[in-house]
Order: C-alpha cells, then structure tokens, then sequence
C-alpha cells in the first residue's frame, strides 16, 4: 500500500508542479505582453517619422533639381556649345587667312 500511496501522491505533487509551471509561464507571457506592446507603438512612430522625412528630403532634393541643378546645366551647356562654335569658327578664319 506505501508504494501506491507514494505513487499517487508524487502525481499529485507532479501535478502541482505544472499547474505552477504554468501559471508562471502565463505571468511571464502577459509581463513580456505589456512591455513589448509599447515598444511597437514606438516603432510604429518612428516608421512614420522615417516615411515623413524620407518624403521631405525627396521633395526637397526634386525643388534642387529643377530650381538650382537645372539651370546650371542649361547654362553650362550652353557655354559649351559657345565655346566650341567660338572655336570652330576660329579654326575656320584661319584657315581662310591662311590661303588667301
């Protein structure tokens, strides 16, 4: 009869064991819960931060294009396109002068 009884009474206690096991499990579950759910609020302002400046800089960088960058190159290459007309027609003289 004891070794029933040991029996029985080590399922029982094993029982309890889990019933604990679980318990704190569940308690640790709902502690992570509670600190990692702020954090994905956090993260999800900072996704929109992210997303508004990212929308910032390309607006700013297409003003730059077309205000600032633009210009110059149309002015670059118009000089360009002077100089070597200037130089053209310079090669052009000469030669006229020279075989006249």
């Amino acid at each position: 009869m004891a070794l029933e009884t040991a029996r029985d009474l080590a399922i029982v206690i094993l029982a309890i064991l889990a019933i604990l096991q679980l318990l704190v499990l569940l308690v640790l579950t709902i502690a992570i819960y509670v600190k990692v759910v702020p954090l994905i609020e956090k993260v999800g302002r900072l996704m929109d931060s992210a997303q508004t400046t990212a929308s910032t800089v390309a607006g700013t960088s297409i003003f730059v294009g077309q205000a600032v960058v633009s210009p110059i190159i149309r002015v670059a290459s118009f000089v360009a396109g002077l100089r070597k007309g200037v130089s053209t027609l310079g090669r052009l003289v000469r030669r006229k002068g020279t075989t006249a």
